[in-house]
This record gives structure tokens, sequence and C-alpha cells, in this order.
């Protein structure tokens, strides 16, 4: 295997036999397979570099569970809304979704600055 290093931990890397061919990509070093490890964004790193998956973002948090449970910031406002009829359930999925939203719009706006 020959790879190209891009910064001290990091690896681009091709897998060639042809050594000519390497040559003319600029690949320059060689290693075995067992000393390399993919991250979860598919870059290879020298093993034990490679970066955990980061946590997701709040906004990232919310779109999941929106899709997950089809409750939608209108849906989850008819949900919540006084004698809506909604299962117990449904109203505390609908709150921790709101309440994740509600966080997220936050924070959008303390980095709003007003002229």
């Amino acid at each position: 295997m020959i790879y190209l290093k891009i910064d001290e931990n990091k690896k681009v890397m091709i897998s060639t036999k042809d050594a000519k061919y390497a040559s003319f990509l600029g690949l320059t070093e060689k290693c075995e397979e067992k000393e390399l490890e993919q991250a979860y964004d598919g870059s290879w790193y020298l093993k034990g570099y490679a970066p955990a998956k980061p946590e997701p973002t709040l906004e990232e948090q919310v779109a999941k569970m929106e899709s997950e449970t089809g409750l939608t910031r209108v849906m989850r406002e008819m949900v919540l809304a006084e004698g809506s009829g909604a299962s117990e359930y449904v109203k505390a999925k609908a709150q921790e979704i709101e309440d994740l939203a509600a966080e997220l719009r936050g924070n959008e706006l303390s980095g709003a600055t007003l002229e």
C-alpha cells in the first residue's frame, strides 16, 4: 500500500501494485494495511489517530426527532395546545422535541445583533 502524507496523522491513500503509477501520483510512503484505520468520514489515519464521530448538533437532533416522529413545529404546537386530545406519550415526545428546538432557537437568537 502506498500513500501520500497530508499532515502528521491523516493519510490519503491509494492501494496499488504498480509502483510506476504510484510514483506518477506522487505517492511515496509505504505501509501495511494493519497500520491504518478509517475514520467515520471515510478518511484514513494512522492507527489510534482517527477521530471519533462528533455528537450531533442541536439542529441535527431536532431534525432527526422530527423525521422519526412527524412532529414538526406546527404539529408540536397543535399537540401541545390546551385540549388537543393527544395522548400523554405524544405530548411528552412533542415537548421533548420542542425543548430542544427552543434551545436551538435561543442559540440562534443569542448570536444575532440588533442595530
